[in-house]
């Protein structure tokens, strides 16, 4: 099943009451001290930070950091070429690589050019992940090429009380799970 941008913004909404303030002073100091947890980079358009946090909160239950360069406080105020190095910098450091798929991030120059980047490194072969979204009209958003990668899907057991992300790699599956 493809996550429904309304649970994101559900997830995010009890993110925002928790206080957002903790959540911009600890996110980047979190993410550099995962070492030994997994962490994972999350490409997505900024129109989208209400989806993006949601989505963070969600993986922060089963133990994986999520980057988001928003939350970085060493980025720059206006994007440049030290934009680009630290983004390049946070994927380097990931596990793993999302990419949120919206009708914003198909719009999005920043998106393709961080997917190609993690494209391009062998540390992340088989550990770039496409998460589908679906919005109230109902439909699904993406390119073509996002076809080559893995797809991560939010999962509700029969009687709706728990969610699952899944992640398919080769040699095993892993299921993280958390309550919904």
């Amino acid at each position: 099943m493809t996550i429904r941008q309304s649970d994101l913004q559900a997830e995010a909404r009890m993110q925002k009451s928790a206080g957002t303030e903790a959540l911009l002073t600890e996110s980047q100091r979190q993410f550099s001290a995962m070492r030994s947890h997994r962490r994972a980079f999350l490409s997505h358009s900024h129109l989208d930070q209400e989806l993006a946090l949601g989505l963070k909160r969600m993986f922060a239950k089963v133990g994986v950091g999520l980057y988001i360069d928003w939350l970085d406080l060493t980025m720059p105020a206006a994007t440049n070429v030290e934009t680009a190095r630290k983004i390049q910098e946070a994927i380097r450091q990931s596990d793993y690589f999302l990419y949120l798929v919206t009708s914003n991030s198909s719009e999005s120059i920043w998106c393709p050019w961080e997917l190609g980047y993690a494209d391009g490194m062998r540390t992340l072969q088989g550990k770039i992940y496409v998460v589908p979204t679906i919005g109230e009209d109902e439909v699904e958003y993406g390119k073509e090429y996002l076809g080559l990668y893995r797809v991560m899907d939010l999962y509700r057991q029969d009687n709706g009380t728990k969610k699952f992300v899944y992640f398919s790699e080769r040699d095993a599956t892993r299921r993280f799970y958390f309550e919904g």
